[in-house]
């Protein structure tokens, strides 16, 4: 075959072709090689240009010349290399050696491509994996379902390395955490099928223990070379949304919020070119907020005046007006009567942008259904009415008092019990200094910091105007930190212990007049018994003797002396 046509067929491949001498002096060159190196033809090159010449690298042609030491050959060896202009592309080699019948090298022949293009498509591949805050993957599901690439992302999700995912099957179902049954299923019901995209959280067990939330994410496809389906997706860590999700959670559960349930409408109200305000778009969600359907507002002129409260208008009218003029964003709440009469509460906020394009602006925002939310806080503002009603009408004195003692508020009661004039002279007043005994007020304080609280604790304390009051306490601690403080309690028990002195008094004196009595009883009754026991004991005897005498004269009157003796006796 002659060199031209030799040549015309070599430049319908994707290659360029070149023979060196063994010191690097281009022999021969193919059209497309020259061109790719910046030269119109190879006359341009031949025995003109050396291939040392064209390394941008030069460390990078020692590492070619040493492959081609070691293995007789080098095949697809990559680097950048420098055209005539300066510019540099990246190419791919494969050099062998020429030899002679002895074996010498007398020249390589080199095959070159540009691979310039395909070095960027792979460095911005890398760049998007490298950057990207989930793991890629390549899963086949073929006979032996697997992993064929998993980023290297996917370490900092599960502590596993890709080799791992890759070389272990099933690879997830391990490291499922055993309460995520229902993440489990998900996983085992994907059927990975062409043009099939599947989406699912699952909650894992990383190496290191730690419990983390993963979202999968993928879609099917076929291999154009195996006719196999496969999957590409991504792998995200999803842990710190779970985790805001639960602190939100606990949030509105502590708060017992009434807005969790609440529908919210997202709109665009849009500017026109017209001057005219419309709205160019609003969820479905506002049919359960208003009773009208989407379709109502948009491209209206005004349809929120056929549904504002008469009382709201003016006001709604002037906020939106400065609103749009001044381009802030706002929260307004106004009220709205539905289609059946009803009256409701909506929260609107939104936030003004503009079209750089076209200079007209746009406010996007959401509108919510409060009036439960009105209704609840009539509701509390009710109960603190109720709870002030109280506080003010408590017999009991009741204070808030920091950890120095300091009151920090204090219902009217307690100011009467100390003898002030109102509730406001008692607050500042530093309770610890007015307790008389101070080791009784130690004993409270550290019972206090000890359990917590103290039931039914009598103090004597100075009142206004240094008026010594007894006081029954019973106090708490409260709160935790910088918040905690004590709340207290107290009636005065001054008159009561008064009454239980002269009670215990006259008991007293009761119990004197007592032993007394017994006292006296005892001595008379032993005054009686000796004088009484001769009496009956001598008119026993001569009783005995009238009747031996026969004296019956005698007998009556001796026995009533007995009688009358043994009846005082006894």
């Amino acid at each position: 075959m002659a060199e031209p046509e030799y040549w015309e067929i070599a430049e319908h491949l994707l290659d360029g072709f070149y023979r060196a001498d063994p010191a690097g002096a281009v022999l021969i060159a193919s059209p497309k090689a020259a061109r790719l190196i910046g030269y119109d033809n190879p006359e341009e090159v031949v025995g003109k240009v050396h291939m040392s010449e064209l390394w941008a690298n030069p460390e990078e042609r020692k590492l070619l010349l040493a492959e081609i030491a070691e293995n007789g050959e080098a095949r697809s060896f990559e680097t950048t290399m420098q055209r005539r202009n300066g510019d540099l592309i990246r190419v791919e080699l494969s050099v062998m050696p020429v030899l002679d019948d002895q074996g010498n090298v007398i020249a390589t022949d080199g095959v070159v491509r540009d691979v310039t293009e395909r070095s960027r498509s792979e460095q911005q591949f890398r760049s998007m994996i490298l950057n990207n805050p989930g793991a890629m993957f390549r899963f086949v599901n073929d006979d032996n379902p697997r992993y064929t690439y998993m980023s290297d992302v996917i370490e900092e999700i599960t502590g596993y390395p890709p080799e791992y995912f890759l070389e272990t099957q099933p690879a997830f179902q391990p490291i499922v955490h055993p309460d995520d049954q229902d993440g489990l299923k998900a996983l085992l019901a994907i059927d990975v099928q062409a043009g099939v995209q599947y989406s699912f959280e699952l909650k894992i067990v990383r190496a290191d223990g730690d419990a983390r939330w993963i979202q999968m994410e993928g879609s099917g496809s076929i291999d154009q070379l195996t006719g196999q389906p496969v999957a590409h997706g991504v792998i995200l860590d999803v842990t710190r949304a779970h985790q805001l999700a639960e602190e939100l959670a606990e949030r509105e559960r502590q708060l017992q919020t009434l807005i969790q349930n609440v529908p919210g409408a997202i709109y665009r109200f849009a500017e026109h070119a017209d001057g005219e305000w419309r709205f160019a778009y609003m969820s479905p969600a506002i049919e359960a907020i208003t009773g009208q359907r989407p379709e109502f507002f948009i491209d209206q002129a005004d349809p929120f005046e056929q549904l504002l409260h008469p009382d709201d208008k003016e006001r709604m009218n002037l906020l939106i007006g400065e609103a749009l003029s001044t381009g802030s964003d706002f929260d307004f709440e106004h009220r709205i009567i539905t289609p059946e009469g009803e009256t409701r509460w909506v929260r609107v906020q939104g936030s003004m942008t503009q079209d750089t394009a076209s200079g007209l602006r746009h406010v996007d925002g959401v509108q919510m259904d409060i009036t439960d939310l009105h209704e609840a806080q009539s509701a509390v503002e009710s109960n603190e009415q109720l709870f002030r009603q109280l506080f003010e009408s408590m017999a009991e004195g009741y204070w808030i008092t920091d950890l120095q003692g300091v009151v920090q508020l204090a219902n009217p009661a307690a100011a009467i019990i100390l003898g002030y004039k109102d509730a406001e002279e008692v607050i500042g007043i530093n309770s610890l200094e007015f307790m008389r005994d101070q080791e009784a007020r130690n004993n409270l304080v550290t019972e206090l910091l000890d359990k917590g609280r103290v039931s039914d604790y009598e103090l004597d304390v100075l009142g206004a105007n240094d008026r010594r009051i007894t006081l029954n306490f019973s106090t708490r601690l409260q709160g935790e930190g910088e918040g905690l403080h004590a709340e207290s309690t107290f009636r005065d028990v001054t008159l009561q212990k008064q009454i239980d002195a002269e009670i215990r008094e006259a008991r007293h004196a009761a119990e004197q007049a007592n032993r007394a009595k017994s006292t006296f009883l005892a001595n008379m009754s032993h005054e009686l018994r000796t004088p009484l026991n001769a009496i009956i004991g001598y008119s026993e005897m001569m009783l005995e003797e009238a009747e031996d005498l026969d004296e019956d004269i005698f007998s009556e009157d001796l026995k009533k002396v007995y009688s009358a003796g043994t009846h005082l006796l006894s």
